[in-house]
């Protein structure tokens, strides 16, 4: 409910824990969605290489329709805004789903329906969250803020955690494509329900009236902000070394080496255990050396994931104690990803004034997201389909995948000066505002969850 008074304690305590509630089973439902289970999945339908990089980049290609919830919250409030996306976000996981029964009429419709599925999840999702972060902003102060995001950060780890040790478990016993088809609807079932706890928060009408102002103005005048264009630069750099590192990596370990639907899972719960890890870290870094910097550092940690990849066993090696090695890919996937996109978020918060944060939230994220995912998607998608022909058809799968990751590094190497462009701001940011507010910051950003 939009309210035209500040919220009372009772309304704020309300709010909260519907947002709590909302956390613990988005976490549930988000796990059961993901990029792993999506990218299963494309596997099970025998997609080519080229489409499942194609989906790997759709989670910043739908950042599209990110403007999309500036202009709901402004007809209807950020609340409701983000539980009409939600809404819409999870039909759109049926519509993926879908492709399991579309596949046996006609293959192509049934890649069409996957890639259109997957995009109008992800850029719903964006629409979503738009203004997601302002909407806690409206219902806590700043004596309970931190305890209502580490509390909902907290839910929603713990029980994605939980569904994806089930879905491990369950993949372990019963491995066919129905079995995902029925994860992806359990997950869509459980987003829905999420939404109805969002959709009871009440709000005050700030947050409309904001997303009501004009954005051309901030926009252009966004356009004129050195800082601001060498940070779409970086964010460019920093969204395609993931949509070109993390997907890939799982297709290289299930296509290149033969892995079971199970152990896959369980190398993406590694991974999403050490980006957990690496949120704290980062935050504590972060404080030291400034966002700039820990940006660079875990820029450059992905050129391990890469030579990792190009000196690999080859699968007719990968016996017992050798797949104790596959566990390190995963680790620093998921420790630099989470970094990266944390640093730049704090970056961003630090060299953008607060008025100005919302259109040019909106600017980066389209220009930064979408640029990358079309970058990402035609770039891993030539290399896949080159490195296929370079290997040989007689070649060792896991071959495709040497090539692959060796181009990504020489890219990751040159496009490296993008980032390290990065005009430092931790060293204004404390003179002008202190220790305690950088920090509060910090604890804000790496605590919130996806």
């Amino acid at each position: 409910m939009i309210l035209n008074h500040p919220l009372t304690g009772e309304q704020k305590k309300t709010s909260q824990y519907n947002y709590n509630l909302f956390s613990a089973v988005n976490g549930a439902s988000y796990m059961c969605l993901g990029e792993t289970v999506i990218i299963l999945f494309a596997v099970k339908l025998h997609a080519p290489n080229i489409l499942i990089a194609v989906i790997g980049a759709m989670m910043y290609l739908g950042f599209l329709l990110l403007p999309l919830g500036v202009v709901r919250t402004g007809q209807v409030g950020a609340a409701r805004s983000q539980a009409d996306f939600w809404v819409c976000r999870n039909i759109a996981a049926l519509l993926v789903a879908a492709s399991a029964f579309l596949v046996l009429l006609y293959p192509p419709l049934a890649m069409a329906v996957l890639l259109l599925g997957s995009f109008l999840f992800y850029g719903f999702r964006a629409a979503g969250v738009v203004m997601s972060q302002p909407l806690i902003g409206d219902i806590t102060s700043d004596s309970d803020r931190a305890r209502l995001i580490a509390r909902s950060t907290g839910l929603f780890y713990l029980t994605g955690v939980l569904a994806m040790i089930t879905i491990s478990l369950v993949l372990n016993y019963f491995d066919h494509i129905y079995v995902l088809v029925g994860i992806i609807v359990t997950g869509a079932m459980l987003g829905i329900t999420s939404s109805g706890f969002i959709r009871k928060i009440d709000e005050t009408a700030d947050l409309q009236r904001s997303a009501r102002k004009p954005l051309l103005p901030q926009l252009l005048d966004a356009l004129l902000d050195k800082t601001l264009t060498r940070q779409i630069y970086a964010g460019f750099m920093v969204n395609l070394s993931i949509i070109m590192l993390a997907p890939i990596s799982i297709l290289a370990i299930k296509r290149g080496y033969g892995i079971s639907d199970t152990r896959a899972i369980l190398f993406s719960i590694l991974q999403f255990a050490s980006a957990i890890a690496a949120t704290q870290i980062g935050g504590k870094v972060t404080e030291r050396i400034g966002p700039r910097k820990v940006a660079i550092y875990a820029y450059f940690m992905n050129l391990i994931v890469c030579m990792f990849w190009l000196l690999a066993p080859s699968s007719a090696r990968t016996e017992g104690w050798w797949w104790s090695l596959f566990l390190l890919p995963f680790i620093v996937v998921g420790m630099t990803a989470v970094t990266m996109q944390n640093a730049m978020i704090h970056y961003f918060l630090m060299s953008v004034p607060k008025p100005k944060q919302v259109a040019s939230s909106m600017f980066v994220n389209v220009a930064t997201g979408a640029a990358a995912g079309v970058t990402g998607m035609l770039l891993g998608g030539f290399l896949l389909k080159y490195g296929e022909r370079f290997a040989g058809p007689d070649a060792p799968p896991e071959n495709t995948f040497r090539f692959y990751f060796a181009a990504a590094g020489v890219i990751f190497l040159l496009g490296g000066w993008l980032v390290i462009r990065l005009v430092p701001v931790i060293d204004t940011f404390l003179k002008d505002n202190g220790m305690e507010q950088t920090r509060t910051i910090i604890r804000e950003v790496v605590k919130h969850p996806r």
